[in-house]
């Protein structure tokens, strides 16, 4: 039998994905900037993971209205 997905588990799932995508989005910008000789600290891995959420979920706001 199929079990229906509350809005909750939907959501937990989201922000599973949106996490997994921004540290991948992470992964690929902090390489990039080593290859150009910048340096990366942990702040910029949060900032780049900060960032690529807000991102994302203002591109979600702003297509569900």
């Amino acid at each position: 039998m199929l079990k229906v997905s509350t809005r909750e588990e939907l959501m937990a799932s989201g922000l599973i994905l949106l996490f997994f995508l921004a540290f991948l989005a992470a992964l690929f910008l902090t390489r990039a900037r080593r290859r150009m000789g910048f340096g990366v600290t942990s702040g910029t891995w949060a900032a780049i993971i900060a960032g690529f959420a807000i991102v994302v979920l203002a591109m979600w706001a702003s297509s569900t209205h």
